[in-house]
């Protein structure tokens, strides 16, 4: 920070400029206030500052001595004259025996060349730029794709290139965004930004390796919202190689898979894609999600069993995440929800007694709103409060094959919230088992909590309860 003095009010006689003291000053404990000044009474753009509690006559000097040399500033591109090249140059070091390349002419669109033509006359107006006669095309114009049809050509080539680009549908997501508005298309600041990442992402490709037959291979998984990842890796020296990328966009009723349900997906969609690959090596899943549980629980229901099935002809093991070995992995997998012991899950259950059988039925609900249904047929005919603690510890057990630490769970049956909470004595033997059982599946939780909830507003359990009972065997 310096303190300007100006010695004089007026130019010298021979036409020098005022003469400028300037001397260091400790930095300031609090901020310098700013005043503005117009240099030019015609121009409102030309402002300035200068430190609001100088002295008024130094002040002034100051003030006049900006106004006599305001021809130095410049408030407009057209007003920059340039820089001497003994002050500053600016220079491309070639070599001196590289020989020119030629690029082939190419022809653009009508809407290219008017963008062009706008940020060449800018150029030239503010003398920056002259035009030149050649008698041969030395170069092209690189033009960012903002129209339909370029963003079109840009994504098809993301695609037949995604196998070398990790994450290539989550860097190709904001393309598609605006493809689905073909009507009404509009190159957004997203876009740019995705197209920016993406030209830094393609300076340095990752190297992709060939594996040996029969070595393990380690799969890591990624999902979110939009976008599942599968990467395929192998170790050598300790230390883990990609060998290949796979992304898939989640479109219509994919969208609304639980997270469980997107990485389960995403991992059957690498085995169809790589068929041999899991044929001929131990495929080894690093996974901190319940995912190995769920595949092997017999309990499963809904498209699992038809994964589960499709998956038990290869050599897979499940194995909990640990630090990934190779550095260039960690920009390769999206970010996936872990579960959070803080967070309460939300479990409704009900028991249902008819005379074709007994049944439970569970509905758990995520933190974040995902939707796990369970359906339970009992291999025995059950009373209503037998039936409604099944409920019970069924959902105990959804709960903890997610790996819920706090959960909630809403029953109808007066009678086990009441005795689960200590209210009600337990008079029978069978519900005394069940009451033991409850409690010696309660400690695995953090916190548990029973809620008394009106049958009307449990119609979904109620109704999965209700289906389960009424089947035949």
């Amino acid at each position: 920070m310096v303190r300007v003095e100006a010695r004089k009010n007026q130019r010298m006689q021979d036409g020098g400029v005022h003469a400028v003291q300037e001397e260091p000053l400790t930095m300031a404990e609090e901020p310098i206030p700013w005043e503005e000044v117009q240099l030019y009474a015609e121009r409102p753009e030309s402002l300035t500052c200068i430190a609001s509690d100088l002295p008024p006559p130094l002040k002034e000097e100051l003030v006049q001595c900006l106004i006599h040399n305001r021809d130095v500033f410049a408030w407009s591109i057209e007003e920059l004259l340039g820089v001497k090249p003994e002050v500053a140059e600016h220079k491309l070091h070639l070599l001196p025996d590289a020989r020119p390349v030629k690029q082939k002419k190419r022809n653009f669109s009508a809407d290219q060349n008017k963008i062009i033509r706008a940020e060449v006359d800018q150029l030239r107006k503010a003398g920056h730029v002259r035009e030149v006669q050649f008698p041969a095309w030395l170069s092209n114009v690189v033009l960012v794709p903002q129209t339909l049809k370029e963003t079109q050509k840009l994504v098809g080539r993301i695609i037949s290139l995604s196998r070398f680009i990790s994450r290539s549908a989550d860097r190709a997501s904001p393309f598609f965004k605006v493809l689905r508005k073909a009507s009404k298309f509009k190159w957004d600041e997203e876009c740019t930004r995705a197209f920016e990442e993406l030209k830094k992402y393609l300076e340095a490709l990752p190297s992709l390796f060939k594996p040996v037959v029969e070595e393990p291979l380690w799969v890591y998984l990624s999902a979110t919202p939009e976008v599942v990842g599968v990467v395929l890796v192998k170790e050598q020296d300790n230390v883990q190689w990609s060998v290949y990328f796979f992304n898939h966009l989640l479109k219509g009723v994919e969208s609304r898979y639980t997270t469980l349900e997107n990485l389960v997906y995403g991992l059957v969609l690498m085995a169809r894609r790589l068929r041999p690959y899991f044929l001929a090596h131990p495929i080894m899943i690093m996974t901190n999600s319940t995912m190995g549980r769920a595949l092997t629980n017999i309990e499963m229901a809904g498209r699992l069993i038809k994964w589960a099935t499709e998956l038990g002809e290869y050599d897979i093991q499940y194995q909990p995440r640990t630090a990934i070995k190779a550095q260039a992995l960690a920009d390769i997998l999206t970010k996936i929800h872990q579960t959070n012991s803080e967070e309460t899950w939300k479990v409704y259950v009900d028991g249902s007694t008819t005379h074709q059988g007994s049944g439970v039925g569970v509905l758990l609900i995520s933190p974040q709103g995902d939707i796990l249904q369970l359906v339970v047929r009992l291999n025995f005919h059950a009373t209503n409060n037998e039936a409604e603690y099944e409920a019970l510890l069924a959902g105990l057990q959804v709960a903890r094959h997610v790996e819920a630490a706090r959960v909630i769970i809403y029953s109808d049956s007066q009678l086990v919230t009441h005795q689960v909470a200590g209210n009600f004595v337990v008079n029978c033997d069978k519900l005394q088992v069940y009451r033991e059982a409850y409690e010696k599946m309660e400690e695995e939780f953090v916190e548990v909590t029973v809620t008394k909830f009106p049958r009307a507003e449990n119609e979904k359990a109620d109704e999965l309860a209700k289906i389960t009972s009424s089947l035949t065997t």
